[in-house]
């Protein structure tokens, strides 16, 4: 089987069908590092060519993982040829343990043939260092990781995801798949530090509460809305509640919380966020400008120590499989609680960088989750253009108004408009209800206006042209005067 025969066609239907089994015996069978580049390549092309014709998610992974295996057997053999000599190291016709800056032999007559370069392999260096990334990967974390995107509707095989599984401390990190569950994304608050705030600000409830988080058992069962409960459409009159809200959708749940607290309705809410957001416009238009440790108060900003088994001093999340993160690894960012607590207090030295029009304009909401308004509002309320919220809601009615009356002067009804052309000397009918016609009675003109009707309207201009036909026959010497033809 050649490499450039991995995928056949299929006579019936006109698809691309991957045999598999056979690539991947090639793969394991193969000691040519030209062979399984050929062969990686070849995957690679048959991935994007699924991809762009929307083939199944199988085909589209048994490609994937050619190619992952391709890419892996290459490290292998390039880890091995480096150090037995058969692979120049470098591209300075250096081999391992020849002596530094002595080049090797140029391939006279009786030296020894030098080894190849990657380049004369024709293999790139980032694509050396994957491959060899890839070989490094524990034989067990590879199986899983490729039978986990298998078995999920949505999973995908890639050799970022491997790399990025392998790094993780996480045990249950190869089953984290983004397919849009919300298992996959849950992180449970430590219970220490739910512990410890909770004894200080006595919450009352929290926000996106999971039955397995520690926090549900320290708030109360009975005082947690979970995701399917949409804290959005909740009453959060007197609350004093814990965020917990996921970390990639913070956008959301923060201008939100503000506005809460800001109007009084909720007395605080507290929400943990990795440390590392400070640049996201959420953390610079509702947090920033209402620190107390930058002149403001409102938003009070924790950063957490961490774990005492870090070294580093990270916090270590639960998850629905492991809700103590007892066997979790620690983050890979600092952690931080912000609590929102009135009253609010904007900082002078926090000069918003953007207008409200171009921040709004700048954040691609979705039609359908109407957080537009919130953000709107939210920025209004940060920003202490309070009363504008008033006075922006009179002024869209006034312009509707406006709109409306504008309309109304520039358009008239369809019985108008035939008894002023009548009166003009035409003879005006509806032949039908979107059409009505104008035909002047003048002695030798035969000239006929045609215009279209709308729910029994039509513009204005319309009848401005039969009064200047009108105004040619009474005056023809000044209406023709710059008249163009």
């Amino acid at each position: 089987m050649k490499a450039a025969a991995l995928a056949t066609r299929d006579a019936p239907t006109g698809g691309l069908v991957l045999n598999i089994e056979k690539a991947l015996e090639l793969v394991r069978d193969s000691k040519d590092l030209r062979e399984l580049k050929d062969i990686r390549d070849q995957a690679q092309l048959l991935n994007g060519l699924a991809r762009s014709r929307e083939a199944s998610r199988a085909l589209q992974n048994d490609a994937a993982e050619v190619k992952l295996r391709a890419e892996r057997r290459m490290g292998e053999l390039l880890q091995e040829q480096a150090r037995t000599g058969e692979r120049a190291t470098r591209a300075g016709n250096l081999r391992r343990g020849s002596p530094k800056g002595q080049p090797e032999p140029s391939g006279d007559a009786g030296a020894p043939a030098r080894p190849p370069t990657l380049e004369e392999l024709g293999i790139k260096p980032m694509l050396a260092k994957r491959a060899q990334q890839v070989a490094r990967v524990p034989v067990e974390k590879l199986e899983t990781f490729i039978r986990t995107q298998r078995e999920h509707e949505a999973g995908e095989i890639t050799t970022a995801g491997l790399l990025k599984v392998a790094a993780s401390r996480n045990p249950h990190a190869a089953s984290n798949v983004n397919d849009g569950d919300p298992e996959k994304n849950e992180r449970f608050t430590p219970r220490a530090l739910v512990e410890e705030l909770h004894k200080e600000l006595n919450f009352t409830r929290d926000f996106a509460g999971h039955p397995k988080a520690p926090a549900t058992e320290i708030i109360g069962r009975k005082r947690i809305w979970t995701r399917d409960d949409d804290c959005f459409t909740k009453d959060w009159a007197g609350e004093r509640g814990l965020g917990n809200w996921p970390f990639d959708d913070l956008v959301k749940f923060v201008p939100f919380a503000f506005i809460k607290v800001f109007t009084g309705e909720a007395e605080l809410a507290a929400q943990p966020m990795p440390a590392t957001r400070t640049d996201q416009p959420f953390w610079q238009e509702f947090i920033e400008p209402f620190r107390p440790d930058r002149g403001g108060q409102g938003a009070e900003v924790r950063f957490i120590s961490g774990d005492e088994r870090d070294r580093e001093g990270r916090t270590r999340y639960g998850d629905p499989q492991d809700p103590e993160g007892a066997d979790a690894g620690s983050a890979g960012f600092a952690s931080a609680v912000v609590i929102f607590r009135g009253p609010f207090v904007r900082s002078p030295r926090v000069v918003p960088r953007l207008s409200i029009d171009e921040r709004i304009a700048g954040l691609r909401f979705a039609d359908d989750n109407g957080m537009a308004h919130p953000w709107r509002q939210a920025l209004m309320l940060a920003r202490g253009e309070r009363g504008a919220l008033l006075e922006a809601a009179d002024a869209a009615a006034q312009a509707r108004d406006g709109e409306k009356k504008r309309t109304d002067d520039t358009r008239l009804t369809m019985e108008r408009f035939c008894g002023e052309a009548t009166d003009l000397g035409f003879r005006a009918r509806s032949p039908r209800p979107t059409l009505v016609t104008a035909r002047c009675q003048e002695k030798g003109c035969k000239e006929e206006f045609r215009f279209p009707v709308a729910e029994g309207l039509l513009s204005l201009k319309r009848l401005q042209q039969v009064r200047r036909h009108a105004q040619e026959h009474r005056e023809p010497s000044k209406a023709g005067k710059g008249r163009r033809r």
